[in-house]
């Protein structure tokens, strides 16, 4: 069951969550279900609660690439309800998620109606653009394994502002984290072995386990 109230707005404070309650709608997607298509309308926000779902981008000849996860605790769908646009990627449920739902018209009327509301999106949109310039820069700049490096950071970053635990796992195949990172498969999986044999991560089936976020952002040394 969904919580009681989104983990994306659990900043605001409960006044302005009694006046925003009304405004939401239960949602739940099982795992492979398509939440939205690229290049279709989005209408709504997509608030997760529970599982995760990954946004993939089709280029007109036929190639895949993942783009980005929305994991508990995000919002999916911001970007196109406030700009305007048609879905820049489709989003595909990664595993099972239940959340919330807010249609746009919803939306709007909570950015000029609910304190705290318009800074929470704010800054959650001032987020999504500062990845996405760190992303532009080590996809030009940088090289393959600290384009990986960036990846898994990220991604386990997610998971570690909600799981406390000191090891982050990452429900992601090489498959996929290759799509990501726009690299071989087998480049990706050289890499990966190399740092599971220095103890940084744990190479598991359909997961990535971090060990040694710190070892691992040593390839990094500017962040």
């Amino acid at each position: 069951m969904p919580r009681l109230s989104p983990l994306y707005l659990a900043d605001l404070p409960a006044t302005s969550l009694a006046q925003i309650s009304p405004l939401l709608e239960p949602w739940s997607v099982r795992k492979g279900d398509t939440v939205f298509r690229q290049g279709e309308p989005v209408n709504t926000l997509y608030m997760i609660d529970t599982g995760s779902v990954r946004c993939e981008v089709t280029w007109p000849d036929g190639r895949q690439m993942i783009v980005g996860f929305g994991q508990a605790g995000r919002c999916i769908g911001d970007v196109e309800v406030f700009d305007g646009v048609a879905a820049l990627s489709t989003a595909v449920a990664h595993a099972a998620a239940t959340g919330w739902t807010m249609s746009s018209e919803r939306a709007f009327e909570a950015l000029a109606g609910v304190p705290g509301f318009a800074k929470l999106m704010t800054k959650a949109l001032a987020r999504v653009g500062r990845i996405h310039h760190q992303m532009y820069q080590y996809a030009l700049l940088k090289e393959p394994h600290e384009r990986l490096a960036m990846s898994l950071l990220s991604m386990s970053r997610n998971h570690a502002e909600h799981d406390k635990a000191e090891h982050n796992t990452i429900h992601i195949t090489q498959d996929m984290l290759s799509q990501v990172v726009g690299l071989s498969r087998q480049c990706v999986s050289k890499h990966l072995r190399q740092w599971e044999t220095a103890g940084w991560l744990s190479i598991q089936y359909g997961n990535i386990r971090i060990l040694d976020r710190a070892a691992i952002a040593t390839v990094l040394p500017q962040l």
